[in-house]
């Protein structure tokens, strides 16, 4: 009886997580560099470009990059904090991490595109 209701609990779990985010690839595939381009996100300059102009996508983008760039390097992190500015016209997300060695960093993901296409509806 036990194991029944473990496959039961198991499949459930399966299947929400599919249906939670299945408009987006997979973590670790490379379809995810068309949603964002630019520098290494360590200042307005270099911002991260996010390009999609789906709400449900921006985050998720900020976040993969987050994950593929911190965790390629062999990290871990916790997001700490996050605010979003205006500069020169366009508008930015700035996420603040905690990385595994207390190194506090900052992350400007340029979100211009989705932002105004927000504006546009």
């Amino acid at each position: 009886m036990r194991g029944v209701v473990f496959c039961i609990l198991v499949v459930g779990l399966l299947l929400s997580a599919c249906t939670t985010h299945s408009y987006l690839p997979f973590y670790n595939t490379s379809a995810w560099k068309a949603f964002y381009q630019g520098g290494d996100g360590s200042s307005t300059e270099t911002a991260i470009i996010i390009n999609t102009t789906d709400d449900k996508k921006i985050e998720d983008a900020e976040r993969h990059y987050l994950e593929n760039v911190i965790t390629r390097e062999g990290r871990t992190y916790t997001v700490s904090g996050e605010s979003d500015y205006t500069e020169n016209g366009r508008v930015y997300n700035v996420i603040r991490v905690m990385l595994d060695n207390n190194t506090v960093r900052d992350y400007h993901f340029d979100i211009s595109i989705p932002y105004r296409a927000t504006l546009e509806k």
